[in-house]
């Protein structure tokens, strides 16, 4: 089951590694293509990490999760002024994912998009 139906929070891959057909992936391998993938997409100016009202600190920028092979990310950006956030929010979801297929051989379940802030271009 997943966060959505109430289980509680997924295991975060922060410190689990992604095992697929005998190959394992580290999990700063598969945060580092999610933000790579992210920062392509024309009008975000780059992710951020959030500080938090809880006691916990700095949300991180990207939270990738994996529970019995269903991925989910959470991703917090910057997107630069001008752009539809709703359009490029599905613009995000749409490059991770096809990354995240073409690269590791997983296609996420759910890509959370979170606009933090808003930058103005020089």
């Amino acid at each position: 089951m997943s966060a959505a139906q109430g289980t509680g929070p997924l295991p975060s891959l922060q410190h689990e590694q992604v095992k697929l057909d005998g190959i394992t992936i580290a999990p700063g391998v598969v945060e580092t293509i999610v933000v790579l993938a992210a920062e392509e997409t024309e009008g975000v100016a780059g992710v951020c990490a959030r500080s938090s009202i809880r006691k916990m600190g700095a949300v991180p920028a990207v939270d990738v999760a994996l529970d019995d092979g269903v991925m989910t990310c959470d991703l917090h950006l910057i997107a630069y002024y001008g752009y539809v956030l709703p359009e490029l929010g599905r613009d995000v979801q749409r490059n991770v994912r096809h990354a995240l297929d073409a690269q590791v051989g997983i296609r996420p379940a759910l890509i959370d998009v979170f606009f933090d802030g808003i930058e103005f271009e020089d």
